[in-house]
């Protein structure tokens, strides 16, 4: 079997609110998981306890965006919400997840620095932003890693002297398209296709983080995609030569 791994240069996850309460109490879809969350049984608030403390407990749990139900709440940590209401913190988030009837989004700071470092330097182990396709005008602050992963990687590997930024590169380029089996990308040669960024090696830096995450990174000046210009001393053009690209699929044949 091949196996591979990828990561994200960030010591905190990014999901539901409702990853703290237990799998079972969500069957049926959203209106019986908001039942049960009136009803509150002593099992439901005992399971959920437990969820958050493996997650770190409540002060590493911070709203990122309540979808307009609590503006008021996000930026802050579970903690300091429940302490302000005068609440145990599961009844708290209870309480949050009833109002955003069920979605409400959150940041997990469940691991270590240590740990994140130490699978940086591995040259086995690409870059991933797990991310999505948000543009710079949604109404809410998701995870950073939407905006800034790759930047952040490059920062990261030259401030605590990671490796060679070649390596660097190719842990974001050349292994995730051999991972994949996508030829002709990733590396720079003839006969593949041209998709290229130019940036400042000592400049390149992401401007993100967990209460302001959208931002754009600096020190990137020009992006090429199949060969046009898509990014123009940091500014989009109108090009857009994109494509979904297929397994073994040369640029000629993605679709």
């Amino acid at each position: 079997m091949h196996i591979t791994a990828d990561q994200y240069p960030y010591d905190a996850s990014s999901t539901g609110l409702s990853a703290i309460i237990p799998g079972w109490a969500m069957s049926g879809g959203n209106e019986p998981f908001i039942t049960r969350l009136k009803q509150r049984d002593a099992k439901l608030i005992a399971e959920s306890e437990e969820i958050l403390r493996e997650r770190g407990g409540a002060d590493r749990v911070m709203i990122t965006s309540t979808h307009g139900a609590h503006p008021e709440w996000e930026g802050k940590t579970l903690s300091e919400i429940a302490e302000r209401q005068q609440k145990d913190p599961v009844i708290a988030a209870m309480d949050l997840l009833i109002d955003g009837k069920g979605s409400i989004s959150a940041v997990y700071f469940s691991m270590s620095e240590a740990d994140v470092k130490y699978l940086m330097r591995k040259d086995d182990i690409s870059v991933v932003s797990d991310g999505a396709d948000f543009n710079y005008d949604i109404a809410f602050q998701p995870h950073p890693r939407n905006f800034s992963t790759f930047p952040r990687f490059l920062r990261l590997s030259r401030e605590w002297n990671l490796m060679p930024l070649e390596d660097a590169v190719y842990k974001m380029t050349g292994l995730p398209a051999q991972t994949f089996g996508i030829r002709r990308r990733g590396v720079l040669k003839p006969g593949n296709a041209a998709d290229i960024t130019v940036f400042d090696a000592e400049k390149v830096t992401d401007q993100s983080d967990f209460v302001h995450s959208v931002q754009k990174p600096l020190g990137i000046e020009y992006v090429f995609v199949n060969g046009s210009l898509v990014l123009d001393h940091g500014e989009r053009t109108a090009a857009r030569p994109g494509q979904v690209i297929l397994k073994d699929a040369t640029p000629s044949e993605g679709k």
